[in-house]
Parts: C-alpha cells; sequence; structure tokens
C-alpha cells in the first residue's frame, strides 16, 4: 500500500506535502513535510504537553495499570500527561519533538483528535499554491516507487533521456501514429506519453509485505 500524502497550508497560504512519521519501521512523531519545513501537530497550538505528572492527573485506566512497573518513573524528565494520558516524549536539541508514545502503546499523534487532510490527484488543481519542493519531491515518489509489485513498469525515450515510470495503470487516449499512452499513479497523479517515446512495458512481480 502507497503511504498516504497529506497537506498542510501554513499561515502564508503555501500548501505542503506531508507523511507520517510514525509508519514502521520507522517511529516517528507527526507528520512532515517533503521540505523539511513543516510539522504538525504544533506543541501548544493543536495539544498540550504537561510535564508536571502527577498520579491523579493520569485518568486513563491502561495508562494507571502501568504506574509501579520499573519503566514508569513519573519523575523522569521524558513523561509527560496528554488528555489523562502517561506519555514518553523524546527531543531534539532544539525542544522539537521527535517521538512521543502513550504508556498505553498507541502513539501519540494518532490519539489526538488533530489530523491533516489527505489528498490525491494533482494537488496544485486543489489548492491556490502548492510548494515546489515538496511537490517536485512527491510527483518523484509517485513515478518511481513500486511499493508492493504488480504495478507497470514503462520504460521511455524522451528529450530528457531514458526514464522509467511505475503506474497504477494505463489508459490509451489517442490510437494511430500518434497515440498516446495515459498513465496514473497509485495516488491519482496522471502523465502522458507518446507512443514513440515508449520503449517498454512491463509487470512487476509481485511482492509480499507485512504490516
Amino acid at each position: 500500500m502507497y503511504p498516504t500524502p497529506y497537506r498542510w497550508t501554513t499561515d502564508d497560504g503555501l500548501t505542503h506535502v506531508l507523511f507520517n512519521n510514525h509508519l514502521p519501521p520507522s517511529t516517528g512523531f507527526g507528520w512532515s513535510s517533503l521540505c523539511d519545513d513543516v510539522r504538525v501537530p504544533i506543541e501548544g497550538e493543536h495539544f498540550e504537553l504537561d510535564e508536571d505528572v502527577a498520579a491523579a492527573d493520569i485518568t486513563c485506566q491502561h495508562c494507571r495499570d502501568q504506574l509501579g512497573r520499573s519503566y514508569v518513573d513519573l519523575n523522569d524528565e521524558s513523561m509527560a500527561v496528554v488528555n489523562g494520558c502517561l506519555v514518553r516524549v523524546e527531543r531534539d536539541a532544539g525542544g522539537e519533538i521527535t517521538w512521543a508514545e502513550r504508556v498505553c502503546r498507541e502513539a501519540l499523534h494518532h490519539s489526538l483528535s488533530f489530523e491533516p487532510d489527505s489528498f490525491s490527484g494533482n494537488l496544485a488543481d486543489q489548492v491556490k499554491a502548492v510548494c515546489d519542493e515538496c511537490w517536485e519531491a512527491y510527483v518523484e515518489r509517485q513515478w518511481s516507487s513500486d511499493v508492493e509489485g504488480a504495478e507497470l513498469r514503462v520504460e521511455v525515450w524522451d528529450s530528457n533521456g531514458r526514464a522509467e515510470y511505475f503506474a497504477a495503470g494505463a489508459e490509451a487516449i489517442r490510437g494511430g501514429p500518434e497515440g498516446v499512452l495515459r498513465l496514473v499513479s497509485e495516488n491519482g497523479l496522471e502523465k502522458d506519453v507518446r507512443r514513440e517515446e515508449i520503449e517498454s512495458i512491463s509487470l512487476t512481480p509481485a511482492q509480499h509485505v507485512d504490516y
């Protein structure tokens, strides 16, 4: 399964493309933009961390059941409380949260009501302005990733030389000598390739992926 892309528009009106940082084997916090300029949710805006931890503040029964265990120390600086749950937090040198997991074993950002919007297709048709760096990286990922196999591999020669695209589907939209093949990516991007540019089309081997 191709990772779900998300979008987030900053105060200046620029929309960024984000991916979830907590996709195995990664266990990072939140959603980060492909340009690395944006990470959400934002502490103090989308959620509050209470780092002055007291047992009375922990209302989640699953978290309370862990009190007294050797790995749960309320005096540990990495401990905090969010919405009644005990959370273990790691930060980088700048104080940004890089990892946060509830003691009841769920990534913190998955338990919050906050979630950026997902999208499909061409984001430029849906918002006013898209971050160029994010979009270029996203488009590259869409056409160069064979995530689970059983996809079309289309090799072409064009004015930029040889290129290879992985597509979820394809449709002939014009026949004859001037024929065009429209490729569709996993998340709905479209790319038209002229007949004379196509060198080969093949189906990639299916892969077994454990989630």
